[in-house]
């Protein structure tokens, strides 16, 4: 079914009604329309990705054992994309160990941030973070930087880490070019 301005549904006992839709970029610039074979493409072209940024707009956490891990090492951060890839069934190879072993040479370059507890009730919560971090990605072969670029493109579409649909892990990225 396709949903219109004024299509109302419910959340719990929230009601919602669609007011307007926003799909081109000079609307809103974080809509558009892409393909994944388009979003493929772009990052095959990429020669050689030196940095990439991942700016988290909502609080981020991953699972570490039976813990919350509020510190976005490049190892969860990848391979929680690549688990996100798969389970969109999008094309491509990404297994989730794999990339969780090639983000270990992955060296966190700056960062800014902060974690905190974020409450769903007064008793659950959970320990995340929020703030930009930056990854060098000169350690990996050019192949492999342009497949963690797509990984982290992917990641505005599906967030990172724990609860996306819950609100948590909107992303935005930026990367340097070599």
């Amino acid at each position: 079914a396709a949903i219109r301005p004024n299509h109302s549904f419910r959340v719990g006992r929230l009601l919602l009604v669609v007011e307007k839709l926003m799909m081109a970029p000079d609307e809103q610039p974080d809509s558009g329309i892409l393909d994944e074979n388009e979003l493929i493409a772009a990052c095959l072209q990429e020669p050689q990705i030196d940095e990439i940024t991942f700016r988290f707009l909502s609080p981020v956490s991953f699972r570490a054992d039976d813990h919350d891990y509020p510190w976005p090492l490049p190892e969860y951060v990848f391979a929680s994309l690549a688990d996100k890839w798969r389970q969109a069934g999008l094309p491509g190879d990404f297994d989730k160990n794999t990339i969780r072993e090639e983000a270990a040479v992955v060296r966190p370059l700056t960062w800014q941030g902060e974690s905190r507890k974020v409450y769903f009730t007064r008793e659950r919560g959970i320990l995340a973070f929020i703030g930009r971090f930056t990854y060098d990605l000169r350690e990996l072969a050019p192949e492999r930087q342009q497949m963690f670029l797509l990984l982290a493109q992917f990641a505005v579409f599906s967030g990172v880490g724990r609860m996306t649909g819950q609100g948590l892990g909107q992303t935005r990225v930026i990367y340097e070019r070599g």
